[in-house]
C-alpha cells in the first residue's frame, strides 16, 4: 500500500475514534466532513485527469491534487483573522521555496546520496521536511496544514513548469504518485506538530499558575472549554491570533 494511503487510513481510524475533534474544530470541519474528504482523497488518488493547457500536457490527480487544493482553499477562507491568512500564505510560500531549493541542491543518485538518506524516498523526505517547516513558518494549526500540504504541491508544480520552460519534454503534474504521498505526509506532520505544541502550551498556560483560587478556576474553565472542542481563543480572556490556533 502506498505510504500516502496508509497515512490516510491511520487518519481515518483516529477520526472514527474521536481523537481528532480538537484539530477538526480548528479547521472548521466536523468528523463526518473530514471522513468524506479523506475517503475522497483515497479513492481519487487512482484517478488522473490528463489534458493540454498552454501547449503543455498536464496530469492532475483527483485525490492528490484537486481535493487537497479545495480543502486548502476552504481552510484558508475560514481563517479567523487577516493575520492568520498572511501567516498561512507565508507558510505556504516559504515551505515551497525551501523544498524547491533542497530538491535542486541535493543529488539523490544512489551512488552519491548520503547513507543516512538512502533508506527513504526523496518525496517522502520532502514531506517530512515540509511538515516541520510548515509548522515553524506558520505556528498555527491551519497555517501548518496549508503550508505543509500546499507547499509540496506548489514546489513540485513549479519544478515541472521550469523544466518545461527549459525545453524538457515532461508533463506538468499536480498530485499523484510520490507527490500524493509527500503532500499527505507534510500536511499531517505539520498539523500534528501544531496540535501537539499547541496542547503543551495551553496546558502550561492554564496550569502553570495556581497560587490563587481565581487562577485555578480560570484554568479549570479553559480546560473544560477546550475539552468540549472550543478554541481557547474563543473563551473570555483566552489567547488570540497566533497562539497555535
Amino acid at each position: 500500500m502506498p505510504l500516502g494511503l496508509l497515512v490516510l487510513a491511520v487518519v481515518t481510524l483516529l477520526i472514527a475514534m474521536g481523537l481528532t475533534q480538537r484539530v477538526l474544530d480548528r479547521l472548521h470541519l466536523t468528523e463526518g466532513q473530514a471522513l468524506v474528504v479523506v475517503l475522497l482523497m483515497a479513492a481519487g488518488s487512482f484517478v488522473d485527469l490528463k489534458f493540454t493547457l498552454g501547449g503543455a500536457p498536464w496530469e492532475v490527480n483527483l485525490g492528490g491534487g484537486l481535493i487537497p487544493l479545495g480543502l486548502i482553499a476552504y481552510v484558508f477562507g475560514r481563517a479567523d483573522t487577516a493575520v492568520e491568512r498572511w501567516r498561512s500564505l507565508f507558510s505556504l510560500f516559504a515551505t515551497a521555496a525551501i523544498i524547491w531549493g533542497i530538491a535542486h541542491v541535493t543529488d539523490f543518485d544512489a551512488g552519491r546520496t548520503p547513507a543516512l538518506l538512502r533508506f527513504i524516498d526523496p518525496l517522502w523526505l520532502f514531506g517530512l521536511i515540509a511538515g516541520v517547516l510548515a509548522y515553524l513558518a506558520g505556528r498555527s494549526r491551519r497555517a501548518a496544514f496549508i503550508g505543509g500540504s500546499g507547499g509540496v504541491l506548489l514546489s513540485l508544480l513549479v519544478t515541472d513548469l521550469l523544466a518545461r520552460r527549459a525545453g524538457m519534454d515532461v508533463p506538468v503534474r499536480l498530485g499523484g504518485g510520490g507527490i500524493f504521498d509527500g503532500s499527505v505526509i507534510a500536511g499531517v506532520i505539520g498539523l500534528g506538530l501544531a496540535e501537539w505544541v499547541g496542547e503543551v502550551r495551553e496546558r502550561i498556560s492554564t496550569g502553570g499558575s495556581t497560587s490563587t483560587g481565581a487562577s485555578t478556576n480560570a484554568g479549570a474553565g479553559v480546560r473544560a472549554g477546550t475539552s468540549a472542542g472550543d478554541s481557547p481563543g474563543n473563551l473570555p480572556g483566552g489567547p488570540r491570533g497566533g497562539q497555535a490556533e
